[in-house]
């Protein structure tokens, strides 16, 4: 290698190569003093090299170690991890949509619900319910209640009941786990003939029976020409089957009325 020595006058080229190549083991006696790595001294430079190589790879794990970071629970992972330089590195929060907002404020991070978002967002994606009785029966749903921001739709509960003094065809209410049955008994008759049709029920006397027509029938009056009560009305009922007459009477005082 040739370079130019300007300390000689006129300026002259001269051979600059070293002379001598030392590799590191062969510097002996270290002189420096590493009070931060705490490294001994009179040393060669490989053994001192080498030195200095585990000191600082110490400190560094060890401050690795003492600023970790790690992610609990079960969410999504907000602390990403160790880069090459030994930084930590923390993912930022983003939103999806109008609804949520995040805000970075000076000292935290903000998360909250835009409210006229979410209440247009309502608006435009809710179900109606609509809930009203139909048909000509009673009601049975009553005039909802409304109180704050809740309906409530009350159902009227269903009772029985018979009238009259006769025989009770209605025989009550079977409430079920998913239905209520309305139980009615069954109509049978050992003389007459019962049908129905999908709107009816038809009694009908039998084409084939002898007639009972209520043909006569007697009045008692008392002694002042006046009707005694009413139970003592009719007294005699006459039956005809066949053409033949059969009749029962009381005593007398009785007057007949024929009707035929």
């Amino acid at each position: 290698m040739r370079c130019t020595n300007c300390n000689d006058t006129p300026c002259q080229e001269k051979d600059c190569s070293c002379g001598l190549y030392l590799n590191s083991d062969c510097i002996n006696n270290v002189k420096a003093v590493f009070n931060c790595l705490n490294i001994e001294t009179g040393l060669d430079l490989t053994q001192t090299l080498e030195a200095m190589d585990e000191a600082l790879c110490e400190r560094f794990e060890s401050i690795t170690n003492y600023f970790t970071l790690i992610n609990t629970g079960i969410g999504a992972e907000v602390y990403k991890g160790v880069n090459l330089l030994g930084q930590k590195e923390i993912r930022k929060i983003n939103t999806v949509g109008d609804l949520i907002t995040v805000t970075q404020n000076t000292l935290d991070i903000s998360i909250s619900i835009d409210e006229d978002e979410l209440t247009t967002f309502i608006q435009d994606n809710q179900l109606t319910v609509v809930i009203q009785n139909v048909g000509d029966g009673a009601d049975i749903l009553k005039t909802p209640a409304t109180a704050g921001n809740e309906t409530t739709y009350s159902l009227k509960s269903l009772k029985s009941e018979n009238l009259g003094n006769g025989e009770a065809v209605f025989e009550g209410l079977q409430e079920n786990t998913n239905d209520i049955n309305f139980r009615f008994k069954s109509l049978k008759s050992n003389t007459l003939t019962i049908s129905s049709d999908e709107e009816h029920v038809y009694i009908e006397q039998p084409e084939n029976r002898p007639k009972c027509l209520f043909c006569s029938f007697f009045v008692q009056f008392g002694n002042d020409g006046v009707f005694k009560n009413i139970s003592q009305k009719i007294m005699v009922i006459q039956l005809i089957f066949s053409g033949k007459t059969k009749q029962k009477t009381q005593d007398s005082g009785v007057k007949k009325v024929d009707l035929r």
